[in-house]
């Protein structure tokens, strides 16, 4: 199938074309946050951040909507029904905060050296790297931002 591209030619990309053929005021445009000075607690008295709110970072080792859900999971084991909520908000602070914090700079390092740069050898040499670097050590380097073992929540019944 071909497509009308800039310039009255017919080539074989849609992608450039349907860009083309947009109007500018139909662009909706995001920018992406991050925050740039973590958080010095995701805890303030009973009141507790989680997610976005708590570690917002760059899509670049895609770890966002996980390190919420483990936000979630640790919350809801460190909270007990009959305990004390500032006591569980801590708790939960300090399992949560190293490593969503930990991951939330792997992300914005790993966009300054993949999405990110701009300069033609830095991107012949980031590229050479990564085609050189064996399947089985770039998976591990990502694994290790995966690897999580959930908490033990005790059991209530005996």
């Amino acid at each position: 199938m071909e497509f009308p591209v800039p310039g009255g030619l017919v080539g074989s990309h849609p992608v450039p074309a349907l860009l083309h053929a947009t109007a500018a005021a139909a662009v909706i445009r995001t920018d992406i946050y991050h925050l740039g000075t973590p958080l010095p607690s995701y805890r303030v008295g009973a009141v507790a951040l989680l997610g976005d709110a708590a570690h917002a970072m760059t899509p670049f080792l895609g770890q966002g909507a996980n390190q919420a859900i483990e936000d979630a999971v640790v919350l809801s084991a460190a909270c007990d029904p009959a305990g004390d909520v500032v006591t569980a908000l801590t708790a939960y602070d300090a399992q949560r905060r190293p490593r969503s914090q930990r991951v939330a700079r792997a992300a914005l390092h790993i966009g300054r050296f993949g999405q990110q740069l701009s300069n033609p050898v830095a991107v012949g040499l980031r590229n050479a790297v990564m085609r050189l670097t064996p399947p089985r050590i770039a998976l591990r380097s990502m694994a290790g931002h995966a690897d999580w073992d959930p908490p033990v929540i005790p059991s209530t019944t005996a």
